[in-house]
């Protein structure tokens, strides 16, 4: 259940692990933020809220629907990584109703 967010920022690394059963992230530096990332991205403030809401507790579609509902123009692809499960959620381009599955499983030592 421990998952890190790796930014490069003013020319540092930082690695943010989750403080929750979770993690998010949107195309903005958490890393600039400081503390709290509260007010600083909306997509990631309503991406934060629904995951609270929910005590992250959420199916892969509804976190893809919860992906969707946060994209831009722009966004170029979303996903959703089972924490637990090693399952990858990808959605490109856009493409929320043709989402494709991934597994992926890290070697325990």
């Amino acid at each position: 259940g421990r998952a890190a967010l790796v930014e490069f920022y003013q020319s540092e690394m930082h690695v943010l692990y989750n403080q929750n059963a979770w993690h998010q992230a949107t195309n903005f530096l958490r890393a600039s933020t400081g503390e709290s990332a509260e007010g600083h991205c909306w997509r990631y403030d309503m991406l934060s809220e629904r995951l609270v809401s929910n005590t992250g507790k959420l199916s892969s579609q509804e976190a893809i629907d919860l992906l969707a509902d946060v994209s831009q123009d722009g966004t170029q692809w979303s996903i959703v990584y089972g924490m637990s499960t090693g399952d990858i959620h990808v959605s490109m381009g856009q493409a929320y109703d043709d989402v494709h599955l991934l597994h992926f499983r890290l070697a325990e030592e």
